[in-house]
C-alpha cells in the first residue's frame, strides 16, 4: 500500500470517531456536566458539517460556506468551554466580547476579504492561535492552582488536550510544513496524512472527555 491509498483509507478514520464520540455523548447524556455538553454540542455541529459537505462535494458543488459557518461556531463554542473554567465575572466578560469580535471578523473576511466560496484561510488561522493560547494557559493554571487531585480524571485535562493537539498540530503542518519539504504530491500527501493522525488523538482525546464523571 502507497502513501496515497494509506492517505485515503486514513481520511475515514476521523469520520468514524466523530460518530464514536457523538454516540458516546448522547449515551452518556443525562451523566454529562456543563463543558461535556458543550463538547457534544461541538462535536455534533462537527458532524453535520462534515456530511453536509460530503454532499456538496459529491454534487460537485463548493463546500467552502460551510467550513466559513463551521470556523465560526467551532471557536464560539470551545471558547465558552474555556469561559465556564474562570470563576473571574471580568475575564468571563473578556471571553463574551472576544467570541462578538471573532464573529464580526468572521463575517467581514467572509464578505471583503476572503469569500465564502474559497478557503477561509484568515479565520482558521487566528481560531488556531487563539485556541493554543487558551490551551497552554489552562495548563500554566493547572499547575499553579494544583485545582485537580487526579488531572487525568477531569474531563477538562482531555478536552485541552484535544484543542492543543489538534490546533498547535494544524497550525505548523499548514503553515510551516510545505515551506520545509519540497513541494511535490508526495509532501501534501505526507502533512495531510500526519494532520489526520493528530485529528485521530484529537477526537479519542473528546471521546474520553465525554467518559469522565461531570465536574
Amino acid at each position: 500500500m502507497n502513501n496515497k491509498d494509506l492517505f485515503i483509507v486514513l481520511a475515514y478514520v476521523p469520520q468514524g470517531l466523530i460518530l464514536l464520540c457523538v454516540m458516546t455523548g448522547l449515551f452518556r447524556l443525562k451523566s454529562l456536566g456543563k463543558l461535556q455538553k458543550l463538547l457534544l454540542t461541538i462535536l455534533l455541529i462537527t458532524g453535520v458539517s462534515e456530511v453536509v459537505s460530503e454532499v456538496l462535494w459529491q454534487q460537485s458543488n463548493n463546500n467552502f460556506p460551510v467550513f466559513h459557518i463551521y470556523a465560526i461556531l467551532e471557536f464560539c463554542v470551545l471558547a465558552m468551554i474555556y469561559r465556564s473554567t474562570f470563576e473571574n465575572k471580568t475575564i468571563e466578560s473578556v471571553f463574551k466580547w472576544s467570541i462578538l469580535v471573532f464573529i464580526t471578523f468572521g463575517i467581514a473576511n467572509a464578505l471583503f476579504f476572503q469569500s465564502v466560496f474559497e478557503p477561509n484561510t484568515n479565520v482558521t488561522t487566528v481560531s488556531s492561535v487563539l485556541l493554543i493560547g487558551l490551551s497552554v494557559s489552562f495548563l500554566f493554571r493547572v499547575l499553579n492552582d494544583m485545582r485537580y487531585d487526579r488531572l487525568e480524571k477531569s474531563a477538562m485535562f482531555w478536552i485541552n488536550i484535544g484543542v492543543l493537539t489538534y490546533f498547535s498540530s494544524s497550525f505548523a503542518l499548514f503553515t510551516f510544513g510545505e515551506k520545509l519539504v519540497p513541494f511535490s504530491i508526495e509532501s501534501t500527501i505526507n502533512i495531510w496524512t500526519l494532520h489526520i493522525f493528530f485529528n485521530v488523538l484529537h477526537y479519542i482525546a473528546f471521546c474520553i472527555a465525554l467518559w469522565m464523571k461531570p465536574e
